[in-house]
């Protein structure tokens, strides 16, 4: 059952107007939850114009990538926006791809959490770790780095997180582009950190950067962020170790060139100087690698 003023009362035992958010900003200001790292807690987030900006640049096109700084909430944005996609359209299909399933998994939480906390939201027919469908049809799928993950699937919404590490990207774009091009109302949105040069996420964004390809380009800067102060600045750059190439290619937008994609995240240390309250933090608040944990947690060990 779809959405109009005639059933929507039927269907939804719920005093709040529903209508008002048909508008993904509206929802999405409404019902966006995340982790805030500052109170470490789960909590409503607040939409930030930047992130009005990305909505809106996605609403625009059909095929969108961005070029985006670490911690800039990109899957946390994209579960609202999923949601409010299911909730409003009935019998669509989105899939999720991460470069691990690990990073799948995470999304799903996200998106779960978000959803409990929408009143009106249909209910779930099915419910498992990689996949949610609502009962009026529409369908998410997570899943990680492989061309098989794409195929048997009328995609309505194709997201691909990280796709800088992805090793088959060129394979999984190959078979998902003929069907997300032919048909209306679809959308491919890549978004990822910059990754090695040499792979396929690269070409993909060098040209759309100078319109050789269907995809509009759109950097996200981590100074477009509020929350992003130059003392956050200064806290990653100690988190990763002050290694010029991590920092580029983490903070600064910059693809790592291929002599250093081997070798620049073995580099990170967690220096010694380092404030114990930022590694703490570090640690508390999952915002390095596991391999870089392991390391902050090594040298905590060692000074303790």
């Amino acid at each position: 059952m779809g959405f109009n003023k005639q059933n929507i009362n039927k269907v939804f035992n719920h005093s709040e107007s529903i209508l008002k958010y048909k508008n993904p900003t509206m929802f999405i200001e409404k019902y966006m939850i995340g982790y805030d790292a500052g109170r470490g807690t789960v909590e409503p987030l607040k939409l930030f114009h930047f992130q009005t900006k990305i909505l809106r640049h996605i609403e625009d096109n059909k095929f969108s990538i961005f070029l985006k700084s670490r911690q800039q909430y990109m899957d946390t944005l994209m579960a609202a926006y999923i949601l409010h996609y299911m909730i409003f359209n009935c019998d669509k299909t989105v899939v999720y791809l991460a470069p691990k399933m690990e990073n799948s998994y995470n999304f799903m939480e996200k998106f779960k959490t978000m959803m409990h906390n929408v009143p009106f939201c249909p209910e779930t027919i099915i419910n498992n770790q990689t996949t949610v469908k609502l009962s009026n049809g529409s369908f998410l799928k997570c899943a990680s780095d492989s061309a098989n993950s794409v195929l048997g699937f009328s995609i309505d919404i194709l997201l691909v997180s990280e796709g800088a590490f992805f090793k088959n990207l060129r394979e999984i774009h190959t078979c998902t582009i003929a069907a997300i091009f032919a048909h209306e109302n679809t959308k491919s949105i890549f978004y990822s950190n910059p990754g090695p040069e040499d792979y396929f996420y690269n070409e993909l964004w060098s040209n759309s950067i100078i319109k050789d390809n269907i995809f509009a380009p759109k950097q996200i800067h981590w100074k477009d962020n509020p929350n992003c102060t130059d003392k956050w600045y200064q806290e990653q750059c100690l988190m990763l170790g002050n290694d010029e190439d991590v920092i580029d290619t983490e903070l600064d937008l910059q693809f790592m060139p291929i002599k250093q994609k081997n070798i620049a995240m073995l580099n990170i240390r967690v220096p010694n100087e380092m404030n114990y309250d930022i590694i703490k933090r570090a640690t508390d608040y999952g915002s390095v690698s596991n391999y870089v944990r392991t390391l902050i947690l090594k040298d905590l060990s060692n000074k303790e």
